[in-house]
C-alpha cells in the first residue's frame, strides 16, 4: 500500500468515525425516545391482562426455586 493511499483511508476512517459520532449524538439527544417502545408494551399487557399482571403458576414455582437456592446460599455465609 502506497504512503497517500494509506493516508486516504485514514482520512475516510476519522471521517466516518465523526459521522458515527454525530449520528450518535443527534439520536441521544431524544429524551424518553428509547422508552417508549416498552412502555406502550406494558401499557398494552395491562389493558389486555389488567393490572397488575396475574401470576402464573409457573414463574410462581421458578420464583420459589430462586427464593429457596438464595436462602440456601445466604444460610452458608451467614453461619460463618
Amino acid at each position: 500500500m502506497q504512503s497517500a493511499q494509506l493516508r486516504s483511508w485514514v482520512s475516510a476512517r476519522r471521517l466516518a468515525e465523526r459521522r458515527d459520532l454525530r449520528e450518535k449524538y443527534v439520536n441521544d439527544s431524544r429524551t424518553g425516545s428509547h422508552l417508549q417502545d416498552p412502555l406502550a408494551a406494558v401499557a398494552l399487557m395491562g389493558a389486555a391482562l389488567g393490572w397488575p399482571v396475574p401470576e402464573n403458576a409457573v414463574r410462581r414455582r421458578q420464583n420459589e426455586l430462586a427464593r429457596e437456592a438464595w436462602t440456601k446460599l445466604r444460610a452458608q455465609y451467614l453461619l460463618r
